[in-house]
């Protein structure tokens, strides 16, 4: 386990009360991540949610011509939502580009604290709804960016 301190510090948790992170922080472990490691695996059980403190983590696509990069994320952000939801599976894999510290929250430690305390509850599903609206807007303008390449190229 870890100290609320180090939790309170990252920008996930700027919403919650102190005696929200500290029941939080029940839940968190310091983890570390060489550079090529695969922190998830897409279709894998999504165990675990992500407070990347340092870093980049590349989210993968399974494609016919090999991974298919959809977003690098950099800095700290949250990794990894699909605890939250069944069939609570991974839907990309996450790969370290580089040095990755972060904070790794048990995810039947989260699930069971959200269901104890509806206010904690709704903190964490705003912030994270936050989180997948953004993915999916960055998603967008990826598939746009692909899709004007290919129409440019004449393909």
């Amino acid at each position: 386990m870890m100290t609320s301190h180090l939790l309170a510090l990252h920008p996930f948790v700027a919403d919650l009360t102190s005696e929200q992170i500290v029941t939080l922080s029940t839940c968190a472990t310091a983890v570390r991540f060489a550079p090529g490691a695969l922190i998830f695996r897409e279709g894998e059980t999504a165990d675990a949610c992500y407070l990347v403190r340092a870093g980049q983590v590349a989210l993968q696509l399974h494609a016919p011509d090999g991974p298919l990069v959809v977003e690098t994320l950099t800095g700290e952000h949250v990794l990894g939502w699909s605890w939250l939801v069944p069939p609570h599976r991974w839907r990309f894999d996450a790969v370290a580009v580089d040095d990755v510290d972060a904070i790794s929250l048990d995810a039947g430690c989260l699930r069971r604290l959200l269901g104890d305390d509806p206010a904690l509850h709704a903190v964490v599903s705003r912030q994270l709804l936050a989180i997948v609206s953004d993915r999916l807007e960055h998603t967008r303008v990826r598939l746009l960016d692909v899709y004007g390449h290919h129409h440019a190229a004449g393909v």
